[in-house]
């Protein structure tokens, strides 16, 4: 399933590290949707 969404959430990763950078309270939940897809 994570194979059908893959190039929506590849897509929004730089936006997200984006925002994390600017947004410090994001960071650790950037951070676990990235870890889980990227697995």
């Amino acid at each position: 399933m994570k194979f059908l969404f893959w190039p929506f959430w590849s897509w929004h990763f730089d936006d997200l590290r984006e925002s994390c950078a600017v947004y410090r309270n994001d960071c650790k939940l950037v951070s676990f949707w990235v870890s889980l897809f990227e697995h």
